[in-house]
């Protein structure tokens, strides 16, 4: 089966003949089934058969064109991997290249036909700590040692600056204008300062980072409201298909579109203000949508292309883009605001606005006379890269953990990794239970995030940490690509040999995919125990490489940070329970009772007693390709209860 990521790096990583056919072929394998249809009312079909000769059946053709194909690609195969040798010049190694079948293509059927499935067999084969593949001309460089990787990631010098492949998902995916190529290029490396000075620098983020804990310290008691009429249930509630199981005390949602809809308004209200996402409701939804299909998306391909899910993304698309776009026109045109009844107020005055990253952003984009079709595409991108990354990271982290927990044997007594998480993080994300003013009205339960310092170091929170990052090895999968300019030189020492190095040489004119190399060695056995198995302990004693997590990386800790809060103020809250499977009887039993309508003003309940409760299992969804870390290709289905044992709330009264 093949992979749109392959698809899309086998379109806008190779060569520009490629990108330029790409959509013509397109459209034409959509509108084969009619050209087939054509050509046989015509009788082309039959002038055809009669070029190759009347003698000929179809079949005999098929066989010509087969055997022939096979001659050509056995002949390619062996010319290609006499190649494959060590090959040194100097005491240089020249990074060598994997056999291929298809001659010209070489391994673009291989990429785009087996994307992370190939790439993973070419790993196994190889001894080297770099190989190279081709996408019809375009040579890229695989790194598989982490040193090797370190080197590249800690001195960039020979790289270009710009990842080649970052245009076409500007304009395919955020709608950025085909004519601003030029001039973005040329902003890219303004902009990526920007970035840093308004918005991840330590000082800067901690501001962003304390405005997400104030909205987590107000909302997140209030995750799950319980409330079984949607008109007073929170908009988060609305969209994750909740009900109420156990009158108003557990609550069945689906879990990622829960996390999605509460997450992203944390995230994203300190970077725009709180009114535009309250005047755009589907903020969070449309986001989603876009990363679940961010591939087909980024390639480019048409509305009718068979992919689930793509009509609805590119709506969600062009809505996000024509809110941003009412945004920047707001900021550039702000409109005076008077209240009615206030006659002390002329109309000169114009509120004055609170300030955010995304004010100061617009300042740079008015110095440097960037358009607001630009501006908003560029946003938008800013604010999916954020959200794609951390809200999956999220769900994974706590389904794992919860998964983990569940197959620990009881009779050990021993506590879960949860429970470890609890102990180290009650002092900082410290839930209380405050005193109710009446028996029949429990107050919610409330929690508090004490500071910033802890998120600073690196060595605070060692259990909850590890988790993430194990969430990072297993599903993180960027695709970032960069362009060498002049040759590159890396070193490593064997380690069959001490003391002998090899040095090997990167071509300039080639490629290096760093973030396939970070995929590749995070799977990888060579560099891990158990490599496709999350082990939420992994890194609790030992750091993360740097395919993991890369100290250089301007947003890491601001990321890190949103999600140490967010994970553990979840589990301090909420005990989270899967939702058992629900058979064809269960929905219809459900049906029925709908239809049956409240027996003496209140609904008849399905499950009439604790006996009959179906326990559901923990069941670790497959995952599939993202923006940069992969999403379910299904949501979770689970239960959701306040957590009990919360220490009281103390309250001080006067006089005391």
């Amino acid at each position: 089966m093949g992979s749109l990521k392959g698809l899309f790096l086998g379109v806008y990583a190779s060569n520009r003949a490629i990108r330029v056919l790409f959509l013509p072929l397109c459209y034409l394998l959509l509108s084969s089934p009619f050209v087939l249809v054509f050509l046989r009312y015509y009788g082309f079909d039959s002038k055809l058969l009669a070029f190759f000769g009347r003698d000929r059946s179809v079949k005999e053709i098929a066989l010509q064109f087969f055997v022939g194909f096979i001659a050509a690609t056995s002949i390619t195969r062996v010319f290609s991997n006499n190649s494959w040798e060590r090959n040194q010049n100097g005491g240089r190694r020249r990074v060598q290249q994997v056999p291929y079948w298809v001659p010209g293509m070489k391994h673009l059927p291989g990429v785009v036909f087996g994307g992370e499935e190939w790439l993973n067999k070419v790993r196994e084969a190889v001894f080297a700590p770099i190989f190279a593949y081709n996408l019809a001309g375009a040579r890229h460089n695989i790194i598989l040692s982490p040193s090797l990787l370190e080197q590249v990631q800690q001195n960039p010098t020979g790289l270009g600056e710009i990842d080649p492949t970052e245009w076409a998902i500007l304009r395919n995916v955020f709608n950025l204008p085909s004519g601003t190529e030029d001039g973005y290029l040329e902003l890219r490396p303004k902009l990526s300062k920007a970035l840093d000075d308004n918005i991840f620098k330590k000082q800067q983020a901690e501001r962003l980072i304390s405005g997400s804990l104030s909205i987590l310290t107000d909302q997140l008691p209030d995750f799950v409201t319980f409330n079984s009429s949607i008109v007073d249930q929170l908009p988060w509630e609305r969209v994750a298909n909740l009900e109420l199981t156990d009158g108003t005390i557990e609550a069945e949602c689906d879990l990622l579109t829960l996390i999605n809809e509460f997450f992203c308004g944390a995230i994203i209200v300190p970077m725009t203000g709180l009114q535009f996402p309250e005047s755009y409701q589907l903020l969070a939804s449309d986001l989603a949508a876009v990363t679940e299909v961010y591939f087909a998306l980024a390639v480019g391909v048409p509305r009718l292309f068979p992919k689930p899910g793509l009509p609805g993304a590119m709506l969600a698309k062009k809505r996000l883009f024509q809110n941003f776009l009412r945004f920047f026109n707001e900021l550039e045109n702000p409109k005076k605001r008077v209240p009615d009844d206030d006659e002390s107020m002329s109309g000169e005055e114009a509120d004055a606005d609170t300030p955010t990253p995304l004010t100061v952003m617009n300042k740079f984009f008015s110095q440097n006379e960037v358009p607001i079709k630009a501006r908003a595409a560029i946003t938008i991108q800013i604010l999916h890269n954020l959200v794609s990354e951390i809200v999956p990271l999220a769900f994974w982290t706590l389904v794992h953990l919860n998964t983990n927990a569940a197959a620990q044997p009881k009779a050990t007594h021993a506590d879960t990794f949860i429970d470890e998480i609890h102990k180290e993080t009650k002092s900082w994300a410290q839930a209380t239970q405050p005193p109710s003013i009446h028996p029949s009205f429990p107050a919610p339960p409330a929690i508090s995030f004490h500071g910033l310092s802890q998120l600073s170091a690196p060595t605070s929170f060692p259990h909850l940490r590890s988790a993430i990052n194990e969430a990072r090895r297993l599903y993180k999968v960027p695709i970032k690509t960069f362009k060498v300019d002049k040759s590159i030189s890396l070193t490593e020492t064997e380690s069959i040999k001490p003391g002998t190095q090899d040095v090997w040489e990167l071509d300039a004119g080639s490629y290096v995919a760093i973030g396939l190399s970070q995929s590749l060695i995070n799977t990888s056995s060579a560099q891990f125990i158990a490599p496709t198995e999350y082990r939420p302990d992994r890194f609790q004693r030992t750091p993360p490489p740097s395919s993991v997590t890369s100290a250089s990386d301007p947003e890491e800790f601001y990321k890190t940070s949103l999600l140490l809060a967010f994970v553990a103020g979840v589990l301090q809250l909420w005990e989270i329970l899967p939702a058992p499977k629900k058979t064809f009887f269960d929905h219809w039993q459900e049906a029925q009772a709908a239809a049956m309508g409240p027996v003496n003003g209140k609904p008849e309940p399905v499950e009439k007693s604790a006996a009959e409760r179906k326990v559901g299992e923990w069941v670790v969804p497959k995952a599939v390709d993202g923006a940069g870390v992969k999403v379910p290709r299904r949501d979770v289905r689970v239960r959701v209860r306040r957590r009990e044992g919360l220490p009281e709330q103390r309250v001080v009264r006067k006089g005391k």
